[in-house]
């Protein structure tokens, strides 16, 4: 829409001019619709319509800034007058609250009067809009014709600025209402004004000479802090949900139907502002949530100790100093419940039936003389906030009743002059410094009288924000501690510069033999936890949740709620109500600033000066901790910079890291640093963004890789394509060191980066998208990876580039031939055979190779072991020739476990070294310790139980020193079953809990499983058949499909465990179920598979079954080095010949499986073999031999017993049918043990 008086564009909703403030509506005189001024005739009634009358668009009478000037409170003006002078805020992106204030209906009554008149009416009606957005420490942004646009939050900030917008609005309509009752009396004009606020983020300039701040609207908060106004009735103020969710403790509200928006799918909520509340409260953070007092026993036992002294009649200043969100309002709820609770009934006075008369100072009432003191004497005669005159000078007088205070006129005189009830001032005597006078001995006077009857307290909260005057009166109050049971408890940020500090300054001079002081700081981790644990109700939540939190709330109670509240406001965090637990219900990488956390920490920093605001804002791009020499280097104003960076210590707002090898400093919260990011203009944080980029390289050559991430962080801000290559080095680093989720990160930033340019070029990221999608696969993040391999294919056909394109679908035949979720033997095949033709086509050998090696793969995850071994053969065969170091290593690696998995110990142990030699050689840490935790389970294989030892230490120490937790679960999971063999049980238990735990934690799904299903071989060896089969059926195994190797090792030791349980149905169900999809010659399966058997037939009596099965299976791998099972084996087969009476082959049974026990140190099977071995010579009546025997068995069994830490485990395996057995026969057993 074109404005007629200046010609400015404006948008087609515009009801005012942006640019002039002209209207751009006419008001139809038949039935009030509002048309465009270019309007002839009304489009609602067809009423024809006259020209508008033109609104003046200045004020005509004195020029604008000495108009605006006269509404500014005196100290407000010198503030602005700074913010002006040093150019505070130009170009700054901040969170205001937004105030639009008009006439209502002014068009229609503009026309009804002469421009002149009308002119008048409005010059006297500005003065009743403006005034109070400076009394509330606001700005004016735009003057219109007949309304006005102010923020609050710039130039200055303050941590309760929506509240200061509503208290602004209230006075405006209050204060408004005799002018428009004079207004319509004497023009009959129904003239009245109606207020609407919003809160939200405005780009806004500097202060101009005329005193108002320039603005950009950015986003919708302005189109709906203008349409709370359209829509409000006369008369009454409207705002937005994101003011009234800071002010709802404050104030009274009316829920109005939501208001429609341009832009917005859903209309938007609005509430009608009905007043303040009697008593107001901040709401914060999550308000229904009742949480314990965390981390604060010390400073709440001084609170008591101090309480307990004016109790017995000692007077008390104790001061409770601490950072805004640190507790201190909490501590005083606490103390003043401990006080009504705890400490003998006392007289009631007046109002305050307790004696426990608390007042808090007000950020906007810091010039206000006698502020605080008032409200004080507000709370203790029990004034209301609608308390009109006579309400208010007849509690006066029925307190001074009660206190026995005869009142006298001059008195009543000084009490209501402090009320606001009387303003003018009769006696001669009740002026200047004759009333300060007065005021103090009759205070006084009161109070004394007050405390006389019983121990008082007297708490002022928030005293940082009190007045001279106040602070002044209150050093005065405190002489009453030295005869009287009074407890002065005054609670303040560590503001020096304030009044509190002069207060406390004062007491500790004057009355430090009655002063105590409380210094609150941030919670310690372990604290910060369980608040998080109260906050959530005790559920579980996320870790990389919990430390985000963590780390933006910095120990700060206050702050960890918001950020909480933020999460689940924003249902990034929600709670699954049926599993206890708090889930992430989005992915997120940065949690959005609460905007009252924003206010709070930015009204800290517009309290510095602007040279040392400009050094913080740079900081704050650089990083979270940063270098003098880099911010040197950025900071474009470079003098004094030294003493800039000693005031924002003294602010707390940073702090010295290190002085060698060169000065660093740290921010000392992290949402400091994120607030003043903010705060810069996007264009300006680039160009920072690039200087510190510039400045890493310029000023540290040599250590480049070392600062890698920060290239790229700085570079990609900056908008700079050298991002790219520095993200590209970040994600290798990552990926080499299984760094997951930042390795995602780096490689995503670096395609994106990539894509910035017009024509992307496909060998650029070509290996990103491969390395990204490995990552992903690696933090079982799978169709995000498959998303990454498709989208490759997709960009590869669209250019033509076939090569590309093969290597698009070599990735994703290699994802589906993976054990997880995603294992698809059918489906790999098929794109393994598209992928084979084209590299055939193409002559790419190397292709062929990694071919095989996934064929390798896909064969040994659906347990074709023979075409498994044959595909690795071929792999490492063409990997030689063609010299493919890393593909070598990759295929020895894999071939390995194909070997181990069908009894080829000997060939895997070949492989493996040669596999760990290679990475070795390429220094790939990760991939050594993935070989030797291979060679873990092959050396158990083996029966080499220290070997497999020594090679779970090294790989262990490896995974520890690359942080690659994922390794550190791999290393451990299987050498619990050689702890288990050796009688370790609780290190066995110990070390399978480690490898879930770190499992978990790297998202490694096969060594959850796996850890899980030997970890119940443990329960089930000692006897805890409960635990053992909880574990197994765990519903995390849903997880895992049937055809995957840990689907049927699964099986093959649950049919072991129900076994040893006794649950012999079971057993036989699953031993049917499980014949159908085992392949014999899969040795890892059917170890358990073939034990599982025969302990059932040895149960169920089928002796001959135990040992066929037994032999079948001892047959199978002779000669491959498999020495693992054989013992449990032989003691089988000799206890089923000893059941049937053949009793010479049992006898060598034993004696074999003997002979292999003590070789391979098995003390489980040492003790079973050797009882059994007992009981054969004690039915050969050969009693000197079965003694001997038994006692070995008691020996190996005590050291076991004395290995179980768990008693209730020791129990259980003491408890074992053998064990009782021998206890009765050898009579002394019970008495050793």
């Amino acid at each position: 829409m074109i404005c007629p008086n200046c010609q400015a564009t404006n948008p087609c909703e515009a009801r005012f001019c942006m640019h002039c403030g002209q209207s751009l509506v006419v008001a139809c005189p038949k039935c009030r619709y509002e048309n465009v001024h270019y309007a002839k005739y009304c489009i609602d009634c067809g009423q024809s319509l006259r020209e508008p009358t033109p609104l003046p668009t200045e004020i005509p009478a004195q020029s604008k800034e000495e108009s605006i000037k006269r509404f500014i409170p005196k100290e407000y003006s010198e503030k602005l007058e700074i913010a002006r002078r040093v150019q505070t805020m130009k170009g700054e992106r901040r969170i205001v609250s937004i105030l639009f204030c008009d006439v209502k209906g002014s068009t229609s009554m503009a026309e009804q009067l002469d421009p002149e008149e009308w002119a008048e009416i409005m010059n006297q009606a500005f003065e009743y809009l403006i005034s109070p957005i400076y009394t509330y420490e606001g700005t004016l942004a735009r003057l219109m014709g007949d309304s006005v646009l102010a923020f609050f939050g710039a130039p200055i900030g303050h941590e309760d600025d929506a509240k200061r917008a509503v208290l602004a609005g209230m006075k405006i309509v209050k204060d408004i209402q005799p002018f428009k009752d004079k207004i319509n009396q004497k023009y009959n004009l129904d003239f009245d004004v109606r207020v609407g606020i919003n809160t939200g983020l405005v780009v806004v300039g500097g202060v101009g000479s005329d005193l108002f701040m320039e603005y950009t609207a950015q986003g919708d908060a302005i189109n709906i802090a203008a349409r709370m106004e359209q829509t409000a009735e006369p008369g009454t103020i409207q705002i937005g949900e994101d003011t009234y969710k800071q002010v709802v403790g404050h104030f009274e509200f009316e829920a109005r139907e939501g208001i429609a928006v341009k832009g917005k799918a859903e209309p938007v909520r609005a509430y009608r502002v009905l007043g303040m509340k009697e008593h107001p409260m901040d709401v914060r953070g999550l308000s229904a949530v009742d949480t314990p007092l965390v981390g604060r026993s010390t400073e709440l036992n001084m609170l008591i100790n101090a309480m307990e002294s004016v109790k017995r009649g000692s007077g008390q200043v104790v001061c409770l100093i601490g950072e805004a969100g640190l507790g201190k309002s909490r501590l005083l709820k606490e103390a003043q419940d401990i006080w009504n609770t705890s400490l003998p009934e006392v007289k009631p006075f007046g109002q305050i039936s307790s004696r426990w008369n608390q007042v808090m100072g007000l950020s906007y009432e810091s010039s206000k003389p006698y502020g605080v003191i008032q409200r004080l004497i507000r709370n203790y005669i029990g004034l209301s906030p609608n308390d009109g005159p006579d309400q208010v000078r007849e509690k006066i007088l029925n307190t001074l009743k009660v206190i026995g205070n005869v009142p006298n006129q001059e008195w009543l005189d000084l009490l209501e002059i402090m009320m606001g009830v009387k303003e003018q001032v009769d006696s001669q005597d009740l002026s200047g410094e004759n009333l300060k006078r007065k005021i103090y001995a009759e205070m006084l006077k009161n109070l004394e009288l007050l405390a006389s009857e019983g121990p008082t307290v007297f708490v002022v909260d928030d005293l940082h924000w009190s007045d001279p005057a106040s602070a002044e009166f209150l050093v005065h109050l405190f002489q009453l501690v030295e005869h009287l049971p009074v407890l002065f408890l005054c609670s303040f940020r560590p503001h020096h510069n304030s009044q509190a500090w002069v207060v406390k300054q004062a007491v500790e001079m004057n009355y430090a033999h009655r002063y105590a002081q409380i210094n609150l700081l941030p919670l310690s981790e372990h604290e910060s936890n369980q608040l998080i644990n109260s906050y959530l109700g005790g559920a579980d939540s996320p870790q990389n949740i919990r430390r985000m939190i963590l780390q933006k709330s910095d120990g700060n109670p206050f702050y960890m709620e918001e950020v909480i509240r933020a999460l689940i406001d924003d249902e990034v965090l929600v709670h699954d109500q049926e599993a206890e637990s708090w889930m992430m219900n989005t992915s997120v990488d940065e949690i959005s600033i609460p905007e009252n956390l924003s206010a709070l920490i930015n009204a800290r920093i517009d309290r510095l000066e602007e040279t040392a605001k400009h050094v913080l804002q740079i900081a704050s791009v650089v990083g979270r901790t940063f270098y003098r020499r880099v911010l040197e280097f950025v900071n474009d104003t470079t003098d004094e910079l030294d003493m800039e960076l000693s005031r924002l210590q003294q602010m707390g707002l940073i702090r010295e890291l290190a002085r060698e090898p060169e000065l660093e400093y740290v921010f000392r919260q992290i949402l400091t640093q994120e607030t003043a990011y903010s705060t810069i203009l996007i264009k300006h944080r680039r160009e920072y963004h690039r200087r510190a980029g510039e400045a890493i390289l310029q000023l540290y050559p040599d250590r480049v890789e070392e600062f890698l991430n920060l290239l790229g962080y700085h570079f990609y801000h900056a908008r700079d394509p050298r991002a790219h290559q520095y993200f590209q080095m970040s994600g290798d680093t990552a990926f080499r060191l299984y760094a997951n989720a930042e390795a995602i990160d780096y490689y995503g930033k670096a395609i994106e980066v990539a894509k910035w340019k017009d024509n992307l070029q496909l060998a650029e990221v070509v290996e990103l998208y491969i390395r990204r999608g490995r990552a992903f696969e690696l933090d079982s993040q799978f169709k995000n990876a498959l998303g990454c391999y498709e989208e490759l294919e997709q960009l590869a056909q669209r250019s033509g580039e076939k090569r590309i394109e093969l290597e698009a679908l070599i990735a994703q035949a290699q994802f589906y031939g993976v054990p997880s979720s995603e294992f698809n033997l059918e489906l790999g095949s098929s794109i393994v055979s598209k992928a084979q033709k084209i590299a055939e086509e193409l002559g790419e050998r190397e292709a062929l190779a990694k071919i095989h090696w996934i064929n390798l793969n896909l064969n040994r995850f659906h347990q074709s072991m023979g075409d498994a071994q044959r595909a690795g053969e071929k792999a490492i065969a063409l990997a030689r020739e063609l010299n493919l170091e890393e593909l070598l290593a990759y295929s020895l690696n894999d071939t390995a476990h194909a070997y181990s998995m069908n009894a080829h110990v000997k060939k895997a142990k070949e492989v493996s070294r040669e596999a760990a030699e290679l990475w070795e050689k390429m220094n790939n840490l990760p991939m050594l310790a993935d070989s030797l935790g291979g060679m873990v389970l092959i050396s158990l294989y083996a029966g080499e139980f220290d070997a497999a030892y020594a090679y779970s230490d090294r790989a262990y120490a490896i995974s520890q020193a690359t942080n690659n937790i994922w390794g550190q679960s791999y290393s451990r999971y299987a050498i619990g079953l050689v702890d288990l063999e050796r009688g370790d049980i609780s290190l066995a238990i110990e070390h399978f809990e480690q490898a879930l735990r770190d499992a978990e934690k790297s998202k490694f799904t096969i060594g959850e499983v796996l850890s899980r299903i030997y970890l119940s071989t443990v329960y089930s060896e000692i006897g805890d058949h409960v635990a053992a089969i909880s574990i197994l059926e765990d519903k995390m195994f849903a997880r895992v499909e049937n055809e995957t190797i840990q689907s049927l090792l699964h099986s093959g030791i649950a049919i072991y465990a129900h076994v040893k349980a006794g649950n012999i149905e079971k057993a036989e169900r699953n031993i049917k179920e499980f014949k159908a999809n085992l392949n014999d010659s899969f040795f890892m399966i059917a170890i358990y598979f073939v034990l599982g058997q025969c302990h059932l037939s040895l149960k169920k009596k089928e002796y001959q079954n135990v040992i066929r099965n037994s032999s079948e299976f001892l047959s199978s791998i002779q000669g491959t080095g498999v020495f693992y099972p054989n013992a449990e084996l032989l003691l089988l087969m000799g206890i089923a010949y000893m059941k049937q009476g053949i009793m010479q082959e049992a006898k060598i049974k034993f004696e074999e499986g003997l002979q292999v026990a003590e070789q391979l140190g098995s003390r489980k099977n040492l003790w079973q073999l050797n009882y059994y071995l007992g009981l054969w010579y004690q039915k050969q009546e050969q009693n000197i031999e079965a003694d001997t025997c038994f006692k070995q068995a008691i020996e190996i069994i005590r050291y076991i017993s004395d290995h179980i830490e768990d008693p209730s485990l020791k129990a259980k395996f003491l408890s074992r049918e053998e064990i009782q057995a021998l206890q009765k026969i050898h009579p002394d057993f019970e008495r050793q043990s």
